[in-house]
């Protein structure tokens, strides 16, 4: 299993670098293009937000997953990953306000193809992953609506 997953990151992380900006496993979305693409992933974020139960959240270890995982692994500046489908829709708004501001935002890459993203970010990325490059000077809260600012891949541990 260890052997299969490493030559699929492998494959994965070569096409990624020999590809450049767009291919089957993942988008750069332009700088005209941050706007309307913020607007649009928005609405599904928020889409999804409407299928979370707390029912659906379990402990395992020292992290909070959900049973019913339906969201992206969001990576803010390649330092701060957050999954959306542990915490309710005022915390996601929370996050979407924090993050989601096409002045602050330098570069956005969608991996939309969740075996890609598997591959390259874990099992947390099953449903896809967006890395969200923030410009330099603009400043943050890690830490926007509870979520742990320490998270590596792995290493989640979401306040609920």
């Amino acid at each position: 299993m260890q052997l299969y997953f490493i030559l699929i990151s492998t494959a994965v992380t070569a096409q990624h670098r020999q590809a450049g900006k767009n291919n089957i496993y993942f988008t750069t979305i332009s700088k005209s293009q941050i706007a309307p693409y913020i607007d649009s992933l928005r609405k599904v974020i928020i889409s999804d937000t409407a299928k979370f139960k707390m029912s659906d959240l379990k402990k395992r270890d020292d992290e909070t997953i959900n049973k019913a995982g339906y969201s992206k692994l969001f990576i803010v500046d390649n330092k701060y990953y957050y999954k959306l489908d542990v915490i309710s829709g005022a915390k996601v708004e929370e996050f979407l306000n924090t993050y989601f501001s096409p002045d602050s935002i330098e570069e956005i890459t969608d991996y939309h193809h969740q075996i890609g993203a598997a591959a390259i970010y874990g099992w947390r990325a099953v449903h896809g992953a967006v890395l969200i490059k923030i410009k330099d000077g603009v400043i943050y809260n890690p830490n926007v609506a509870g979520l742990d600012s320490n998270v590596k891949p792995n290493n989640f541990n979401q306040n609920l």
